[in-house]
């Protein structure tokens, strides 16, 4: 029985430390849409540019770029997209209170660590059947701290990391169309003539 109550206690000690960020509880998400002539290296340079601030990104197409920007550098990477595109054509944002869930986890995390602290004391004095009955709630308890934890974690990571989708517009170079003078003897000038032979 002494390997597995260490191997519990190893478990719950690990599982105690519970990460405490700063006092934000939003969760932004961004949406913007930008004009760009090359979309595969402006693709390229918004993901050097969120790596090089500490950010990552989850997707890359030469349509969408989708990242996790550090939540005080959101502002920058704003004024970014402007500096590298042709114009930012849309910004929607959406922004979510996360400090209810957090909160509520955190508490739930502690109540569930202290039974399983109390339920590891018991367990070196309990009887055979006894023994049996609290291994399998220290194996429920475990299975729905690490459940909170994952949890928790996610919420943190969205605290940190502003959820931010770059679309990609391509703007394609091309030559304008003929449009027809008013004047009757300009549309009969062979321009191309010109702009090829010279003189």
């Amino acid at each position: 029985m002494k390997p597995l109550l260490f191997l519990l206690a190893v478990m719950m000690l690990v599982a105690c430390a519970v990460p405490v960020y700063g006092a934000d509880y939003m969760y932004h998400q961004y949406r913007t849409t930008i004009l760009v002539t090359d979309p595969e290296h402006s693709a390229d340079l918004i993901i050097e540019w969120v790596e090089d601030e500490g950010g990552y990104y989850t997707y890359k197409s030469q349509e969408i770029v989708v990242l996790r920007v550090p939540a005080e550098r959101t502002g920058v990477l704003r004024g970014y997209l402007e500096q590298i595109s042709e114009a930012v054509v849309e910004v929607s944002v959406q922004s979510r209170d996360l400090r209810e869930q957090i909160v509520t986890l955190r508490s739930r995390i502690k109540s569930g660590e202290e039974v399983l602290r109390r339920n590891l004391q018991y367990l070196d004095q309990a009887d055979v059947e006894g023994t049996l009955a609290i291994e399998r709630e220290i194996r429920s308890l475990l299975t729905e701290l690490e459940s909170f934890k994952g949890s928790l974690r996610k919420l943190e990571t969205d605290r940190r990391y502003a959820y931010f989708e770059v679309v990609l517009s391509f703007q394609e170079q091309t030559l304008p169309q003929d449009i027809p003078s008013s004047f009757g003897w300009i549309n009969t000038i062979d321009f191309y003539y010109f702009a090829e032979e010279g003189p």
